[in-house]
């Protein structure tokens, strides 16, 4: 029951991702969307434990590339 809660949600965040008004509201719909994975992949993981290291490097790599374009969007360097 929760795979398709979490498909509808995927789906809805897709849609914003396209459609979103503002590259800001993309930003947040893919990160929103990298979540989805997240918690997908740990769903999986109860029946095969490879899958919680790739959630957690999806976690990781979520928070990082969010940040970095963030970032990028306020006209900050990124690596200072």
């Amino acid at each position: 029951m929760i795979e398709y809660a979490l498909l509808i949600a995927g789906v809805l965040c897709l849609v914003r991702l396209v459609l979103g008004p503002t590259v800001y509201d993309r930003v947040v719909a893919a990160d929103a969307f990298l979540v989805l994975l997240i918690a997908v992949l740990a769903l999986w993981a109860q029946k095969n434990e490879f899958f919680i290291d790739i959630a957690i490097v999806f976690g990781a790599l979520s928070f990082g590339a969010t940040l970095v374009f963030s970032k990028y969007l306020r006209g900050e360097k990124i690596w200072s």
